[in-house]
């Protein structure tokens, strides 16, 4: 391993809490360090990497619906994201 790179150790019992808490903890010990490592190498890779992740969680999301209301959940949250994303740029026209 280079002098960047971490090994990553996971006990799947080392997660704990609701399925909320479950996924930051998975979000910030697994994904965030590997999309940091990534960026600080090549930031288009970080970026298909983030996409893919992205991708397969709303597809794993999606299986929970019906086409029609998997269309409407995941609308409705990128809305709410883009919403969250102009307030923090401050870019929010009110």
């Amino acid at each position: 391993m280079g002098t960047n790179e971490q090994k990553i150790e996971i006990n799947m019992n080392q997660f704990e809490g609701s399925s909320d808490q479950i996924a930051e903890q998975v979000f910030k010990i697994v994904i965030l360090p590997m999309l940091q490592q990534m960026k600080a190498q090549d930031a288009e890779s970080a970026k298909v990497f983030a996409f893919s992740i992205m991708w397969l969680g709303m597809s794993q999301y999606a299986q929970f619906f019906p086409t029609s209301g998997a269309k409407k959940s995941i609308e409705f949250a990128t809305n709410k994201l883009i919403e969250v994303l102009k307030k923090q740029r401050g870019e929010l026209k009110i």
